[in-house]
């Protein structure tokens, strides 16, 4: 009965472990798009979380700049001297939580006046981990733990499920 219970353990850790190796893994940045056209930010309210980019792409005939309110990020602090023009590329990565508001040099101003956009990255997801009670029989040893790590996990394989039988 002893030798059953700890086999079965033994198989269930090396279930879990298996499964924890080939489950994947996602590193969860993304980037998100926005378009500058003439004098608009075509998706000009973003809604991102941290550690995404976003990129802006001029594709319109005038010339603009990316400029945050709070000055966080600006891709042309000279304009209107040096500004994106067609085809320019501008990308900024967000890594903490809140609403940045950004405008245009030129067709704009902080506050959301005129040729203005929100990029609002949102707060990151936090898990909860609970541990099921074990009991460790007379002369043997507690099972070994794995430390919970932020990645996705499958669900978790019930060491006394697998002792029934």
């Amino acid at each position: 009965m002893l030798l059953r219970r700890l086999v079965a353990l033994v198989a269930a850790g090396i279930l879990a472990t298996t499964v924890a190796m080939i489950w994947p893994v996602s590193s969860g940045a993304a980037t998100a798009a926005v378009d500058i056209q003439d004098s608009r930010f075509v998706a000009a309210a973003i809604t991102i979380a941290p550690g995404d980019t976003v990129t802006w792409t001029e594709s319109g005939r005038g010339t603009h700049s990316v400029t945050a309110d709070d000055a966080s990020f600006d891709s042309s602090p000279s304009c209107p001297g040096t500004c994106l023009g067609n085809g320019s590329v501008f990308s900024h990565t967000f890594t903490a939580a809140g609403v940045y508001h950004y405008y245009c040099h030129i067709h704009g101003g902080p506050g959301g006046q005129g040729m203005s956009g929100t990029v609002t990255v949102l707060a990151a997801a936090t898990t909860t981990t609970t541990t099921a009670p074990t009991t460790t029989l007379p002369g043997t040893s507690p099972p070994a733990t794995t430390p919970p790590t932020a990645a996705a996990a499958p669900p978790a394989v019930s060491a006394t499920a697998a002792l029934t039988g």
